[in-house]
């Protein structure tokens, strides 16, 4: 679980529902796809996307909440949100 509550496995169900760059943030952060499987540091994230590491953390905190959000909807009436 995530400090948002989401499992890493929520975060990569709903990532679809994210922008491109809050998609991109966490896939880097924490290792959400095939080609990403390790977690890469704030620094190296930043780095690879050729923006800041506050803007990675913006991005990354509000990707978060927004997973955390859709998890919860979906908990709530899971045939609704899907």
């Amino acid at each position: 679980m995530t400090e948002h509550g989401a499992t890493l496995a929520e975060m990569a169900a709903h990532k679809h529902r994210l922008t491109h760059r809050q998609r991109a943030v966490l896939e880097l952060r924490h290792g959400l796809t095939d080609e990403c499987p390790q977690p890469y540091s704030l620094v190296e994230t930043a780095r690879i996307l050729r923006i800041t590491r506050e803007r990675v953390r913006i991005l990354e905190r509000k990707a978060l909440e927004r997973v955390r959000h859709l998890v919860e909807m979906a908990r709530e009436d899971p045939g609704e949100h899907e």
